[in-house]
Formats: C-alpha cells, sequence, structure tokens
C-alpha cells in the first residue's frame, strides 16, 4: 500500500534529517509519486536530491537514484532522458538479477530507437547472462532482429527456425516468424516476408 509505504518514509525523513538514510527515503517518496503519476513532485523531489552535496556516493545509492531517474523518464514515454541514467544504474547495479534487467530494457529501449547495433550488442550480453527463459527467448528473436544488417541473415534464419522446430516455443510461434518475416522483408524477399506474417498472425497467442 503506497500510503503506508509514504507514511513510513515520511516518518524517516522527520527522525533522521541528513544522513544516508533521510536521502534514501526521499529517493522512495520520489518513487512513490512516479506510481501515482505525480511527476511534478516527483521531479522536484529528485532535482532536490541531485544537486545536494550531501548525498551518499556509494554504488547502492547511486543505483537507486539513477534507476529512480530512469523510471521517471520512462513513465512518461521520454526514452531519450531515461537511457544515460540506465546506463549508470547498470554501472552500479547490485546484483545479478539487475543486471540482466537493465541490460535488457536498455536493449528494448536502443531497439525502438533504431539504433540497432547497440541494441544487438546488449541482448547478445543478455543471453549471455543466462537470464530466466522466457526472457532468454525474448533476448534471442530480438537478437536476430537487430542483427539483420550485419550479413549473418543467413545463420539468424537458421536459428529462429531451429527455436520454432522446439516445443517449448510453441506458444511464440507469432514472434519468431513475426522476426523471419523481418529478416526477409530487409533482404528485399518480400513474398516469403509476407508468408511469414500470414503464419505469425495465425499463430497469434496474446502479442498484440
Amino acid at each position: 500500500d503506497s500510503s503506508e509505504a509514504s507514511q513510513t518514509f515520511e516518518h524517516v525523513l522527520l527522525q533522521f534529517p541528513n544522513t544516508d538514510l533521510w536521502h534514501e527515503a526521499q529517493v522512495w517518496m520520489a518513487r512513490i509519486e512516479i506510481i501515482n503519476n505525480d511527476f511534478l513532485a516527483a521531479n522536484d523531489r529528485l532535482r532536490i536530491i541531485s544537486s545536494n552535496r550531501k548525498y551518499p556516493t556509494n554504488k547502492y545509492f547511486t543505483h537507486l537514484l539513477e534507476s529512480t531517474w530512469a523510471e521517471f523518464y520512462a513513465r512518461q514515454g521520454n526514452y531519450t532522458q531515461a537511457l544515460p541514467h540506465l546506463y549508470r544504474a547498470l554501472d552500479n547495479a547490485p546484483d545479478r538479477h539487475h543486471r540482466i534487467r537493465y541490460t535488457y530494457l536498455l536493449a528494448q529501449i536502443n531497439q525502438d530507437q533504431g539504433k540497432y547495433a547497440e541494441a544487438h550488442r546488449l541482448y547478445r550480453r543478455v543471453v549471455r547472462m543466462n537470464p530466466p527463459y522466457e526472457m532468454n527467448f525474448n533476448a534471442r528473436v530480438n537478437l536476430a532482429a537487430t542483427g539483420i544488417g550485419d550479413g549473418r541473415g543467413s545463420d539468424m534464419k537458421r536459428q529462429l527456425l531451429r527455436m520454432a522446430r522446439d516445443e517449448k516455443n510453441q506458444d511464440y510461434l507469432d514472434q519468431l516468424y513475426y522476426a523471419l518475416g523481418s529478416i526477409e522483408q530487409a533482404e528485399g524477399n518480400m513474398e516469403q516476408a509476407i508468408e511469414y506474417y500470414k503464419l505469425s498472425a495465425r499463430r497469434f497467442v496474446q502479442n498484440n
């Protein structure tokens, strides 16, 4: 419950002024404001924290602050400004779970912005980190989709077709065929691309 959490953090702010705990509580308050879409209050709070020369400089706090700034911009669809904060959050990530999550998010944002080489590099890193199955699957599909221009189209198509034959991936065939269609379209093979897009539409499960 965000109201109970807010009360707890307000108590911390009153009881522990000018301490590391006070700064951390301020960031968590900003996160609650972001969740509640109160971006004006969150922006004011985050700017006050970021301009305070006494805020903690350890990796944990840096990660907390930078990931909160990234969330602030991403929630408003401003991914260009979210990116540098997310890279800094990744550099200071406290554990493997956060490193995988931030790397994947960075790959997605770069892909959406048309920065395919960087997205490809990041998806490859995600796969090497051995993420959970569904994220691993999606990273491999997007690895193929973002590697279209590197001259390895045939290798990527073989990989995607191999994944399509795997029974574990039957619920994801729409995504696999869509990625295959994207590769064929990029290579100028429009008839084959249309066939894959039709297969993708027929295999549609939940992915609009």
